[in-house]
């Protein structure tokens, strides 16, 4: 068969950088099942929707695949309507983040025949197997389809026996040259990247999936419910993949994912020995856990050419740790800090500010521990909800979120640090205001580093430039805590007399570790390989679902 995957923009204003590491998975895979591919990557080329249509109509697939993450809800609404007016009797098939919890929204707004649920691969072949009448869509798993005004999901999730047996993405389906160039044109010589100085002669960077899944079920992430726990690639297949990039593409770079690529220091030690013996010139980072960040794992790294770990910090509140679910300690979250910085590693943190249950003492605390650790760079987002985790289900059924089909609507082409919805009982003023102040304590402490940071009030940038420095300070250090602080006297004063509608729709339950705990809560199963005595018994022991839509 011929097939045609469309790439769709997480953000449609911004030039995507990001290499659709799942579609060009799913491609290969179907190539090595004998069907032609071929990718739009619509996410780089950015075409007319009309004119994209048009071109997958030219090509004559015989079945037409979609996929995108939930900011791409809008626009994959949009884009299945073009096709299907393009292609009326072609197949529909869409996959990736935005399905997960959302069957009845997708099947609902886009004209799609069939939704993928989890890692693709083998479902999606066996769906190009259904429409050459070998099977019946009733005998796939992990797979959701019409039938006449309903939609059924039947039950499962498959996935090859060994992630090692998975083939090498089909690279050469997208412009490789425009996605190992994301370093936007750097130059040969010696060249700076994240702080160190790599001798490269061209340096080119290129995402790597050496594990997928994660270790964690954190509340307000897709592992949750789908793409369930940790699969990890043998660190042999692993480097000769990597070898294959760099001989193929010149890769020198490799950032190393997805979740929780270095996990114990057996592991680091392995893959380590293994680049340092056959691609001695090239430099890695990864992704990782602070709990795993270590002095052992440091002195091993420092023996290689590792130049960046990268982990979620969040919060430097235990208590909004614990309602995340991360498992973790503020104490391991600062020392982890602290190692790899002093280490010289390029350590930039993720900050969530908003979610269920913050309050004004646990921003306080996250404030504090910026200036405790000394943190000087980081990302600080506004939490969102989106579906596949238990805020998105707490804020569904408290009613937060009134119509997913809208908020989706709203949320997408956003960026992470965009407002998007309020998880807390007060204005929205007070969340910015938080934003704001965890900011300005990252500026703070990387203005202790630089005496020439730029924002400092120096005389000698112009008067008015040092005044309007001086105001901010004053501002941002005095003024707006003051006024937040005598926000929430008046808060706790009027909640001690009574109780509102409002306190009590953002009221948070959490369970015996103190994380947040949905009314209903969902808990999605790992996928694995199913042998055909396991499929047989998934068929009888697991009913599917069925979902009626609204006429």
């Amino acid at each position: 068969m011929r097939i045609a995957l469309i790439t769709t923009p997480a953000r449609t204003r911004k030039v995507n950088y990001v290499l659709p590491s799942g579609v060009i998975a799913l491609a290969a895979h179907l190539e090595r099942a004998g069907h032609e591919v071929i990718v739009v990557d619509n996410a780089l080329e950015r075409m007319p929707l009309q004119t994209l249509a048009s071109k997958a109509a030219a090509l004559a697939p015989d079945l037409i695949g979609i996929s995108g993450i939930i900011t791409a809800y809008a626009h994959i609404i949009d884009l299945s309507r073009e096709m299907r007016k393009a292609l009326p009797s072609t197949p529909l098939v869409l996959g990736g983040q935005v399905g997960i919890n959302n069957a009845g929204n997708c099947f609902t707004h886009m004209p799609i025949d069939f939704l993928v649920h989890g890692y693709g691969e083998i479902a999606l072949e066996k769906i190009v197997r259904h429409l050459s009448g070998q099977i019946r869509k009733e005998q796939i798993p992990g797979i959701s389809f019409r039938n006449g005004n309903d939609v059924i999901t039947n039950p499962g999730r498959e996935y090859y026996r060994h992630i090692d047996d998975r083939p090498i993405p089909a690279y050469h389906l997208v412009d490789m040259d425009h996605y190992t160039n994301a370093l936007h044109g750097a130059k040969s010589g010696e060249f700076v990247f994240n702080g160190n100085r790599l001798p490269l002669k061209e340096p080119r960077i290129l995402p790597v999936f050496g594990t997928l899944g994660c270790t964690d079920r954190c509340a307000f992430c897709v592992h949750e419910q789908e793409f369930v726990g940790i699969k990890f690639v043998s660190n042999q297949v692993l480097i000769d993949h990597l070898k294959f990039l760099n001989k193929t593409y010149g890769i020198n770079i490799f950032n190393m994912g997805e979740e929780m690529f270095i996990s114990s220091l057996k592991r680091a030690q392995e893959f380590n020995a293994l680049m340092k013996e056959h691609l001695p010139g090239c430099y890695w980072m990864s992704t990782t856990r602070a709990d795993s960040v270590t002095p052992g794992m440091i002195a091993e790294l420092k023996t290689g050419n590792c130049i960046g770990l990268l982990w979620g910090y969040e919060s430097g509140s235990q208590a909004m740790l614990n309602l995340m679910n991360k498992r973790m300690t503020v104490e391991t979250n600062n020392r982890a800090y602290r190692l790899a910085r002093d280490a010289g590693y390029y350590s930039t943190t993720t900050l969530m500010i908003g979610n269920a249950g913050e309050t004004n003492l646990t921003v306080k605390e996250t404030i504090a521990s910026i200036h405790e650790t000394g943190m000087d760079r980081g990302a600080v987002f506004l939490a969102a909800a989106y579906p596949g985790g238990r805020t998105w289900d707490w804020a569904v059924e408290r009613g937060i979120i009134a119509d997913t089909h809208q908020y989706l609507l709203s949320v997408s082409d956003k960026d992470a640090a965009d407002f998007t919805v309020n998880l807390t009982p007060y204005p929205d003023f007070v969340l910015k205001a938080w934003q704001m102040l965890v900011n300005y304590a990252l500026e703070r402490e990387a203005r202790v580093k630089n005496p020439q940071h730029p924002i400092i009030p120096n005389f000698k940038r112009g008067r008015k430039n040092y005044i309007r420095m001086v105001l901010r300070d004053i501002g941002l250090k005095h003024l707006l805590p003051w006024m937040i602080d005598a926000y929430f006297v008046l808060y706790g004063l009027r909640s001690r007399l009574y109780e509102t509608q409002r306190d009590r729709r953002f009221a948070v339950r959490a369970d015996a570790k103190g994380a947040l705990l949905p009314d209903h809560f969902i808990k999605g199963a790992i996928q694995r390989y199913l042998s055909e005595e396991e499929l047989d018994q998934l068929w009888k022991s697991e009913a599917p679902r069925v979902h009626s839509l609204s006429p």
